[in-house]
C-alpha cells in the first residue's frame, strides 16, 4: 500500500514539475528582465560556471555534485569521491572573454568499504563511525575586456587598454552525519584597468541538506566582506561586492535519470530571481538538459568519455539574452575525474 502511495506521490511531484516548466518557458517572452545583474565589482562574479549548471538554467545549488561546486555551492566538494578538474573558456563577443580552471581533492575520514574508489585519500579518526567525505579545491576564475577605446578630458583617443579580473579560489567542504554537509571559500579579487589597479577579497559560505536519496536542499551566501580597493594617486578608493544569497531545492525520479533544480535567488540591492532547470539521462554516457534563467531559456547537454584510468566529460549549454535582441551563447566546459 505504501509503495502505492509512494508511486502517485513521484507521479505527481513529477507533474508538477513539468508544468512548472512549460509556465516558465511560456512566461520567457514576455517577463525577461535582467535590471541590475551587472551592478556593483566583480559583476562577472554571477555570470556562472560549467556548461552542465548553465545548461539547467543555474539552478544547481542543491545539485553541486562536481568540481563547480567550488563556485556554486562548497558544501558540495563533500561529494566529490574522485579527484577532479574542469576547464571552461570561451568568448561572449564584443572582445570580452571568460574562463574558469579549478581542481578538487577528495577526502575521507574512518573507513571508505569501497576500498580503492578514490584515487587518493585521506584517513582520520575512529573507523568504527564510517566514513566521512570532504574536499579540498582550488580554482581561478577570470574575465576580460579588450580593445577599450581610451579618451582624455578633452574627448580626444589616447589608444586602446585593456580591462583584466581575476579571482583565486580555495574552498573545503565536509559531510556531517550522512545528509548534512558544509563548505567554505576564499576569494581573492584582483583587477586591472589601464594603469590603476584593485585587489579584495571575498568569503563564501554553503550548506547541504540531503533528507532522502530524492530530495536535497542547498543554501549557499555568496560574497561576504566583499570589496576591492583601488590605489589611486589621490588616495584609495573601495567598491563593494554586492553580497548573494541563493537557496535551491532538487528532486530525483525515475531511478535517478530525471533531475529537477529550483533556486531563488537575492542580490543585495537586487531584485529576487528565480532558476529552473531539468537534467535528464538519455543513456549512461548522454544527458539533455533544458531550463530557466531568470525567464531566459536555456538548452543543454553532455557526453561521457570513459578510458581506461580516468573520465572525460564534455558538457554544452546553449543560452539565451532576451535583453540583447534575443542573442544565443554557446558554452563549452570540458571535465576530467581521475
Amino acid at each position: 500500500m505504501n509503495s502505492k502511495k509512494n508511486y502517485y506521490l513521484k507521479k505527481n511531484l513529477i507533474s508538477l514539475w513539468i508544468l512548472i516548466l512549460i509556465f516558465v518557458f511560456s512566461k520567457c517572452w514576455l517577463l525577461a528582465d535582467d535590471e541590475g545583474l551587472a551592478e556593483g565589482a566583480g559583476a562577472y562574479l554571477s555570470m556562472g560556471i560549467g556548461a552542465r549548471p548553465l545548461g539547467m538554467g543555474n539552478a544547481f545549488v542543491a545539485v553541486a555534485d562536481g568540481s563547480s561546486s567550488l563556485y556554486w555551492n562548497p558544501a558540495g566538494l563533500s561529494r566529490i569521491r574522485r579527484h577532479q578538474t574542469m576547464l571552461m573558456s570561451g568568448s561572449l563577443g564584443v572582445d570580452r572573454f571568460y574562463n574558469y580552471l579549478d581542481y578538487v581533492y577528495p577526502l575521507v575520514w574512518g573507513d571508505d568499504e569501497e576500498g580503492g574508489t578514490f584515487a587518493s585519500s585521506w584517513s582520520f579518526g575512529d573507523e568504527d563511525q564510517g566514513p566521512s567525505y570532504g574536499g579540498v579545491a582550488l580554482g581561478w576564475i577570470n574575465f576580460s575586456v579588450k580593445n577599450i577605446e581610451g579618451r582624455d578630458d578633452y574627448g580626444r583617443p589616447t589608444g586602446n587598454f585593456e580591462d583584466k579580473e581575476n579571482t583565486l579560489i580555495v574552498g573545503f567542504g565536509k559531510q556531517f552525519g550522512g545528509k548534512f554537509s558544509c563548505g567554505t571559500s576564499f576569494k581573492y579579487h584582483i583587477q586591472k584597468l589601464e594603469k590603476e589597479k584593485a585587489t579584495g577579497f571575498s568569503f563564501d559560505f554553503g550548506t547541504m541538506y540531503d533528507p532522502s536519496l530524492a530530495w536535497s536542499f542547498g543554501l549557499c551566501v555568496q560574497n561576504i566582506m566583499g570589496s576591492l580597493k583601488w590605489s589611486l594617486d589621490g588616495g584609495s578608493v573601495k567598491d563593494d561586492i554586492l553580497l548573494n544569497i541563493r537557496f535551491g531545492s532538487a528532486y530525483r525520479a525515475l531511478k535517478n535519470k530525471l533531475l529537477l533544480a529550483l533556486d531563488v535567488e537575492k542580490t543585495l540591492q537586487q531584485n529576487i530571481r528565480f532558476y529552473f532547470g531539468s537534467e535528464y539521462q538519455i543513456s549512461k554516457n548522454v544527458s539533455l538538459r533544458a531550463g530557466s534563467s531568470n525567464f531566459n531559456p536555456t538548452l543543454g547537454t553532455s557526453l561521457i568519455l570513459p578510458f581506461k584510468i580516468f573520465t572525460m566529460k564534455l558538457d554544452y549549454a546553449l543560452l539565451m539574452d532576451m535583453q540583447e535582441d534575443l542573442n544565443w551563447t554557446n558554452r563549452f566546459s570540458l571535465r576530467a575525474s581521475f
